[in-house]
């Protein structure tokens, strides 16, 4: 297995791990905060999974930056140009939805869901572009 494929075996697991922890951090906060009074919004239990759910966001952050170090100089543009349709596409997400929302009495959005929203976002551009990479190295070596 060569160096790119490791890199990317390493990166996928990194985020595997990290959204899977995230996911279970925000299914466990909304266990304990929903039943809860609101005098409870303050427990030390829920504190601990905000901060730890802070801390997994910043740890998404790190894992792309680590990634991001150990490319070459086309494959740092290539990141570089997903990055920017990620953020892009998610900004326009969520100035759509805000905008769309109480025009057609839509449901509001809380922001417990804006991470899985980015995070999918995320995905969709990352396979997409790697998609787009893989056909035109097929194209190139024909």
């Amino acid at each position: 297995m060569n160096l790119q494929n490791r890199l990317l075996l390493s990166y996928l697991a990194q985020m595997g791990l990290t959204a899977t922890l995230l996911l279970g951090a925000t299914v466990m906060r909304r266990h304990f905060a929903m039943p809860a009074p609101a005098a409870a919004d303050s427990s030390p239990l829920l504190s601990l999974l905000v901060f730890f759910q802070v801390a997994l966001i910043w740890v998404f952050f790190l894992i792309v930056y680590r990634t991001y170090r150990r490319l070459d100089e086309m494959q740092k543009l290539m990141l570089l140009k997903i990055i920017a349709t990620g953020a892009g596409t998610a900004l326009c997400l969520a100035g759509s939805y805000m905008l769309l929302r109480p025009a057609f009495h839509l449901p509001d959005l809380p922001m417990l869901y804006a991470p899985w929203i980015l995070c999918g976002c995320w995905v969709a551009i990352m396979l997409g572009g790697s998609l787009a990479a893989a056909m035109r190295d097929a194209l190139h070596r024909q």
